[in-house]
This record gives structure tokens, C-alpha cells and sequence, in this order.
């Protein structure tokens, strides 16, 4: 087994870390802790209950408008609708 495995849904992560670094004016380094269930698809889910932003929750973090209402409307419909875009193409 490789020891360099990889996926499509690693591509998605890194898109949901990107968004969430980009909200809150961090850099991608300092999000940890993003997750996405399911696969490459549009049924995915990026999860960030358990994400932090240079340490904290980033639910919690100053200085941004990361609340429920980011997540749902933007940052899932952006990692789903780019991930369906992206397989039509």
C-alpha cells in the first residue's frame, strides 16, 4: 500500500479550508480540523463543527461571519455545486 494515497474528496477539503481561511481573513495553514463526508459528488457535506482558526473554533473566531448561515448557504453550496460543475465538464 502507498504510503502518498489519495483522493478527489482532498481536492474538496482543500477548497472548504480555502473558503474558510478566505472568510476569516487567515491563512489555509492556520484552519485544522475541516472534514468533508461522502465522495466527490454533490452529495457531500463539508463539515466545520469540529474546525478551528488559529486555535479556535471557528464558529467562535473573531473577527468573522462564519456562522450557520455561511455554512449552509455558501460553503456547502460552493464545495457541492462546484464539484457537480466540475464533473459535467
Amino acid at each position: 500500500m502507498s504510503e502518498n494515497f489519495t483522493a478527489l474528496t482532498r481536492l474538496d477539503h482543500n477548497r472548504a479550508v480555502g473558503q474558510l481561511a478566505l472568510k476569516a481573513g487567515a491563512d489555509v495553514e492556520d484552519v485544522d480540523g475541516a472534514i468533508i463526508w461522502g465522495n466527490h459528488s454533490s452529495t457531500q457535506y463539508p463539515d466545520i463543527n469540529s474546525a478551528k482558526i488559529k486555535g479556535k473554533f471557528c464558529v467562535a473566531y473573531s473577527n468573522t461571519q462564519i456562522d450557520c448561515t455561511y455554512v449552509r448557504v455558501v460553503l456547502i453550496t460552493y464545495v457541492k455545486m462546484y464539484n457537480t460543475a466540475a464533473s459535467i465538464e
